[in-house]
């Protein structure tokens, strides 16, 4: 069974019962939300597949990987919660340059 969101993509709701259901009226609620979690979970593991967890205590995730492109170098990532709207980060990342005084010698 295939997950499809069509409903959300039209803005109509339906019943929860009435999920997975085809054209015909045929399909069950349980099995087409087992195939969403399963679909989302295999899709998560993929997503964080090698990437190595650094320990962060300041609330902000570090993660980094080994590229395979030869050379020895890894890429990074790192995500933490802002409270400020997009635009105001956005502004920050692209016309505030801090240099080297946003890394702390360690």
């Amino acid at each position: 069974m295939y997950c499809r969101f069509t409903h959300l993509e039209e803005g109509d709701p339906v019943p929860y019962t009435d999920l997975g259901k085809d054209e015909s009226g045929s399909g069950d609620h349980v099995r087409y939300t087992d195939s969403c979690i399963s679909a989302l979970l295999k899709e998560s593991a993929e997503k964080f597949r090698d990437w190595v967890n650094c320990l962060s205590s300041d609330g902000t995730n570090v993660s980094y990987k080994k590229v395979g492109d030869g050379l020895p170098l890894w890429l990074w990532r790192g995500v933490t919660e802002v409270s400020a709207e997009p635009k105001q980060i956005l502004h920050r990342l692209l016309r505030e340059r801090y240099g080297s005084a946003c890394i702390e010698p360690g």
